[in-house]
């Protein structure tokens, strides 16, 4: 009986420091979010008043670093199981989505969307297929030599829509392969041992989200 209510005690004070943990990533994410956006509005007048091709120039830079930060912010979001609260009212067309994913990579000028099919993707699960693209495009940049392309198809099946992600990397060996695919499967716990893997949680977790299936 004391082993047990030891036991008991130790799960619930674990499960309590988890969700503490959540709760201070989410904060912290929540306050990121809304300065980011603050900025990003700021830098889209700013360039918008602006004629100086060099000034112009920066700042399209400095609005590309923020949508990153914004996304990374987002990230948190996510792993501590809420909503970003950023998307779109109506159906976008899917180039839309997959242009928006690019954007939000460091290396986009890498990435190719080659023209998808004319389809439209509701737009509540628009900004979180976005960001699942947007970590899987910057996985592939992030994996493959510099100045190499990276290609992004779309195709109808008879399942829904199929997005490829290629580039040319080395590969991972077979069972390390196979790992990841089977936590892509099924939700993933976050754990704190493994941050270097944070965009694959986070794929996990949007992928869960609207039933998608990510594979690599």
């Amino acid at each position: 009986n004391d082993v047990r209510s030891t036991a008991v005690e130790a799960a619930v004070s674990q499960a309590s420091l988890r969700h503490g943990v959540n709760q201070v990533f989410l904060n912290l994410a929540r306050r990121n979010q809304s300065l980011l956006h603050r900025q990003l509005m700021q830098l889209d007048g700013m360039e918008r008043g602006t004629e100086d091709p060099v000034m112009l120039e920066d700042l399209f830079k400095l609005d590309h670093l923020t949508t990153r930060m914004r996304r990374h912010a987002e990230s948190l979001i996510i792993l501590s199981d809420q909503q970003p609260g950023r998307g779109w009212r109506n159906p976008v067309p899917i180039v839309d989505v997959l242009r928006a994913a690019v954007a939000e990579v460091e290396e986009y000028q890498r990435v190719e969307v080659l023209q998808p099919p004319p389809v439209k993707l509701i737009g509540a699960a628009g900004a979180d297929v976005a960001h699942l693209m947007a970590e899987l495009i910057e996985n592939a940049t992030l994996f493959s030599p510099p100045r190499t392309r990276v290609d992004l198809r779309t195709t109808t099946t008879p399942h829904g829509l199929a997005v490829e992600v290629e580039d040319r990397g080395l590969g991972l060996p077979r069972e390390e392969l196979d790992q990841l695919n089977a936590r892509l499967a099924e939700k993933p716990e976050f754990d704190l041992a493994q941050s270097d893997r944070l965009g694959l949680f986070v794929v996990g977790r949007l992928a869960a989200r609207h039933g998608i299936k990510v594979t690599l």
